[in-house]
């Protein structure tokens, strides 16, 4: 039986979601930007992956527990949402 997780919308913003792009919340709580899979180059037979762009600072203060995701709105900007997530 599948039980429903209640999902809360965090915070809205004015970034529009590119192609092939991936967006996430990282742990200093900015909004970042990068490429799945983005290699940069190789040294000594070692992938180098790009490192994702920070976008802006979104102060939000993470709880442990939730996962925090991003997803195109009804307007098409990026919003933050979270979902608890179950504990096993």
């Amino acid at each position: 039986m599948r039980k429903h997780k209640e999902t809360e919308l965090v915070l809205e913003t004015k970034f529009k979601r590119k192609s092939g792009r991936l967006y996430f919340l990282n742990k200093d709580g900015y909004l970042c930007e990068g490429r799945m899979g983005a290699i940069a180059g190789y040294e000594e037979g070692k992938v180098i992956h790009a490192k994702p762009k920070k976008l802006f600072k979104t102060n939000i203060q993470r709880k442990e527990g939730y996962l925090y995701f991003c997803k195109e709105g009804e307007k098409k900007p990026l919003e933050i949402w979270r979902t608890k997530m179950d504990k096993k």
